[in-house]
């Protein structure tokens, strides 16, 4: 078993985008169709910041909403394929996620309805209105003023991180040229910030590029925040958020994990799918070895007792395994399954044997989809000589077999190569999860079978 805390992965190759004719900034097409379909349907949306990498964006997308239009948001959202992830303790932030199959690529909006900022969203500014209404169109972006993008950037660097990453600092004394201390959010600064720091000497040392004293400013100005603010109210925000974020595993059972099974006969890809789903898989995931026999290279600490309850015993502490990764979140990978033991044995067996076989196959409850890798015989046997092509062609049909006999099965076929057969993986695996989170059918029971190689 292994588990892999991999980031979402972005595949930015053959991307066609579009590009917005003012800024001259590239869009992905499914941003584009987004920004314009808030825009058309009169939703007041910015972003929050732009140093996202709208073309392929391999980090968060912040919008900024008003909450009025929120309802109407979530409808555009849903219809264009995101879903919302729920997350608790994280003040007016809303997740939304999908997967870009076509150019395997995990895009996430995060949709904010008001401006606060610390780590637990303690300190509120009651500004995202103004923001809004200063907002700047440029093409299909909407995007802040100059000035308020300047200084929502500072407080998120000086209250939410505490320091200031490269990425932004280069930002901000780009935005510090027409940045203004007596604009609306420079008096919001000027309000909050500690004696002696005033807007005017912030703004003179992000000019001058001295970090140091920025970074010694932020827990002065936090320290400040909590003064100014009604007493008790960034108290009692910071401890809710933080008992929301703790409940969040307990509470939210709907987004516990994903388990996926990959059968197939030898030589149809399995390892190799199942380790481009660890490095892909915008979830934690972990890989759980379910075969009938020991995994590949180790040795069976169970001596085979009387009717093979050792080997029972053994696939249920595998199944349990990948149930607590499960329950934690995290897609389980599932190498083999106990499917295997519902084929045809390759030899004959005593019936001790089939009874023990038959109790194998029916063992431990079904995961939540199973994805049977077909290929061709003679692929198979060209990408692994262990078996001859007549072998292997009679193994390939009886996994087919198996499709009218087991719940939420997919085919996919592995004679393509080996980075298209990951995104058709990956796309069935989102769909699966999305589903469950929004408790929507597409209208097809089961899960699509995909197109079959030839016979």
């Amino acid at each position: 078993m292994e588990i892999s805390q991999s980031p979402a992965r972005s595949c930015f190759e053959k991307l066609v985008s579009v590009t917005s004719p003012i800024t001259g900034a590239e869009l992905h097409p499914l941003l584009s169709e987004v920004f314009q379909s808030l825009t058309r349907q009169q939703v007041r949306w910015c972003l929050l910041r732009e140093d996202c990498g709208l073309a392929s964006p391999g980090s968060d997308v912040d919008v900024l909403l008003d909450p009025a239009d929120l309802r109407h948001a979530r409808s555009i959202l849903s219809e264009l394929g995101f879903v919302h992830l729920p997350a608790w303790g994280r003040g007016p932030h809303l997740f939304w996620l999908t997967y870009d199959r076509d150019n395997d690529m995990w895009i996430k909006l995060d949709v904010v309805t008001g401006l606060t900022f610390g780590p637990l969203h303690e300190f509120e500014s009651s500004a995202a209105g103004a923001c809004l209404s200063r907002r700047r169109r440029h093409g299909p972006v909407a995007t802040l003023e100059a000035d308020d993008a300047f200084w929502t950037l500072l407080l998120h660097c000086l209250l939410d991180k505490g320091t200031f990453p490269p990425a932004h600092r280069a930002r901000l004394q780009d935005l510090a040229q027409t940045a203004r201390a007596h604009g609306a959010m420079g008096r919001l600064v000027e309000r909050m910030a500690p004696d002696g720091w005033g807007a005017n000497r912030i703004l003179a040392l992000v000019e001058g590029g001295d970090w140091d004293s920025l970074d010694r400013l932020s827990p002065l100005l936090a320290s400040s925040w909590k003064d100014r603010q009604r007493m008790g109210a960034w108290w009692l925000r910071r401890l809710l958020n933080r008992v929301l974020r703790r409940l969040t595993r307990l509470l939210l059972l709907r987004r516990r994990g994903m388990s996926v099974a990959l059968i197939a006969p030898d030589g149809a890809g399995k390892s190799t799918l199942a380790e481009g789903l660890k490095r892909s898989s915008y979830f934690p995931s972990v890989y759980v070895y379910m075969g009938l026999g020991p995994a590949s290279g180790t040795r069976s600490r169970y001596r085979v007792s009387a009717f093979g309850l050792a080997r029972l015993f053994r696939q249920w502490r595998r199944y349990l395994t990948g149930r607590y990764h499960q329950l934690r979140g995290r897609l389980v990978i599932f190498d083999r399954y106990i499917y295997d033991a519902l084929l045809p044995p390759a030899r004959q067996m005593s019936l001790l044997r089939r009874m023990r076989r038959w109790l194998l196959g029916r063992l431990v409850p079904s995961p939540d989809l199973v994805l049977l890798l077909d290929a061709p015989a003679e692929i198979l046997h060209r990408r692994k000589r262990e078996y001859g092509v007549a072998v292997l062609a009679e193994r390939r049909q009886q996994y087919l077999r198996l499709e009218g006999r087991i719940a939420n099965l997919a085919v996919l076929d592995a004679s393509r190569d080996q980075e298209e057969v990951l995104r058709e993986a990956t796309s069935l695996i989102w769909r699966a999860y999305a589903r469950r989170l929004t408790g929507r059918r597409d209208g097809r029971s089961g899960t699509p079978r995909a197109q079959l190689p030839p016979q």
